[in-house]
């Protein structure tokens, strides 16, 4: 067969967002840290890995305000 491989489509998920003025979180900046926890009744530590997302939200093209989220997620590693 003689064909060419298919090109892809252009990415316009972010003009249709700006277009319809949708509210848009950008993730600006991204901090991981990792520390051992040990709950007072267990015999065990636990690995709790922190993440620190610093965000601006944006409405259309305007940005209305800065925005941080942190996130732990606790595992058995």
């Amino acid at each position: 067969m003689k064909t060419r491989p298919r090109k892809r489509p252009a990415n316009v998920k972010q003009q249709v967002v700006e277009a319809r003025e949708f509210q848009d979180i950008r993730l600006m900046k991204e901090h991981v840290a990792e520390f051992r926890y040990r709950p007072v009744k267990c015999k065990k530590d636990y690995r709790v890995v922190a993440v620190w997302k610093e965000l601006d939200v944006y409405r259309g093209q305007k940005k209305l305000f800065d925005d941080t989220r942190c996130f732990f997620y606790i595992t058995n590693d």
